[in-house]
């Protein structure tokens, strides 16, 4: 009694895009609609940022902590959390103007950043520029932020909330994002939104192997855990014929 689609996309200029999960087959024209769109606009940022002349190095982000601009803020899940989080900010140089840019219907490239951060970190959320002052967040913290992190009138900045490394990781993986931003449309699996929109779950499968592992962090094998490995070895089968 259940049906799913999965729909493949792309555009002149784009990137092969799946949606998982389409179950709905009266919105299926809007998810192609959306997700067209959604690449066109990409690639709109794209050419901006080549007409500002912005590229990867420019885009190695590092985390400042802010906690001291806010800590009389009136920001209720900035406030609720500061005793045992850390705020921290980071320029995005040449990036005002598209955080904000609406990429689908009431989601913004910021969005996209947001959802990265949530998928590979686990964070809720983040604030960037484009959107501030809101949410509590006043006019002379926007200021301050902006003092601290040395933004020109041309650059953008986010707001990450987490424990230390959690928020760290949520900075890079920003970074990371905005590199994308350089390319266009990067590859990529997305589920299906009810009303037509879609969010990042994974990278695309690749020829190599069915799925890329979003969830764990690649292990270094190094000389120590080697011995360690060794020392606990289960008897190979001679030795048991040995002993037994």
């Amino acid at each position: 009694g259940t049906i799913r689609q999965d729909i493949n996309i792309s555009i002149v200029g784009g990137a092969r895009v799946e949606i998982k999960g389409c179950q709905d087959l009266e919105l299926m024209d809007e998810y192609v609609r959306r997700e067209a769109q959604r690449q066109y606009m990409l690639l709109q940022i794209k050419n901006e940022l080549q007409k500002r002349k912005v590229d990867a190095a420019m885009l190695k982000l590092k985390g400042v902590e802010l906690n001291s601009v806010f800590k009389s803020t009136e920001c209720k899940f900035i406030k609720n959390v500061l005793a045992n989080k850390k705020v921290l900010g980071t320029k995005i140089e040449k990036f005002t103007g598209l955080l904000g840019k609406e990429i689908q219907p009431n989601r913004r490239f910021g969005t996209e950043l947001a959802n990265y951060v949530k998928v590979k970190t686990g964070l809720q959320g983040l604030l960037h520029s484009d959107e501030l002052p809101a949410y509590g967040v006043s006019t002379q913290e926007v200021a301050s932020v902006r003092k601290i992190l040395g933004c020109k009138d041309e650059d953008g900045f986010v707001i990450v909330i987490g424990n230390q490394d959690d928020a760290e990781k949520a900075i890079a993986v920003v970074a990371e994002r905005c590199v994308y931003a350089l390319q266009g449309v990067p590859h990529e699996t997305r589920g299906a939104l009810e009303e037509g929109n879609t969010e990042y779950q994974r990278p695309l499968p690749g020829a190599a192997r069915m799925y890329h592992e979003t969830d764990l962090e690649a292990v270094k094998i190094d000389g120590k855990m080697l011995q360690e490995m060794k020392k606990n070895l289960p008897l190979t089968p001679q030795e048991r014929l040995e002993l037994y």
